[in-house]
């Protein structure tokens, strides 16, 4: 919410200066008015607009608006997120577990890939680290990267299965968030390229000269709580 601070001004029904001297800080609601159809009145359902601070000087109201609005927004958010898309050959998936506090966000990705192509099929998954930073209150705006923390490749065929640990890769994602109610309803998009090298026969421990690499994105979806 916004707190507003200013010197109240006389007004018509009021003969002395009794409260216009002092500072007045109130709580000014950002969510939409009901309109009593009968009355004509606009009401809130947000008590917060009910408060009202008065102060000797404008420092001290600054100062309490900078403690309360910091209290209003430092919070605590817990955001899950997934999205799929497959064709007839290929499949991918991801996940992720995202941490928040105020405007900034850490968490942890999982990704999933495999595709089949000439009797070969190639299985990827790895696992990486988020960060992102927030823009914005009921309706909000997320921009956020990663890095692969680990990550593990299959190539499989008739000549055998050959695995590798050695991956390294990148994600970006960019999200549009809805507030209902404390519930936030997620949309975004997130790009994703993985690197797979080092690939060595489960056998007879060959190894592959040639290496894989996957890029692409796909839409996610979510839901976070804010405490």
């Amino acid at each position: 919410m916004t707190i507003k601070i200013y010197k109240p001004s006389k007004s018509s029904m009021q003969s002395g200066l009794g409260k216009t001297k002092q500072w007045l800080a109130e709580y000014i609601s950002e969510k939409d008015k009901i309109k009593d159809t009968l009355m004509g009145w606009n009401s809130s359902l947000d008590t917060k607009e009910q408060i009202k601070m008065f102060f000797d000087t404008k420092e001290q109201a600054i100062e309490w608006s900078k403690k309360n609005n910091e209290q209003e927004t430092a919070n605590f958010g817990i955001r899950l997120l997934g999205g799929m898309t497959s064709s007839n050959k290929t499949a991918v998936s991801t996940n992720s577990i995202l941490f928040s506090w105020t405007d900034y966000g850490l968490g942890f990705s999982n990704i999933s890939y495999k595709t089949t192509t000439s009797g070969i099929t190639h299985l990827y998954s790895g696992t990486s680290i988020e960060f992102s930073y927030s823009l914005g209150d009921e309706l909000s705006y997320t921009f956020g990267g990663g890095f692969l923390l680990s990550g593990n490749g299959t190539i499989s065929s008739s000549s055998g299965n050959y695995k590798t640990s050695e991956a390294s890769g990148t994600s970006y994602h960019a999200l549009i968030g809805m507030d209902f109610y404390g519930i936030e309803g997620l949309v975004g998009y997130k790009s994703i390229k993985l690197d797979f090298k080092g690939f060595k026969n489960s056998s007879d421990g060959s190894s592959l000269n040639s290496a894989a690499s996957i890029s692409g994105g796909l839409l996610i979806f979510g839901v976070g709580v804010h405490f």
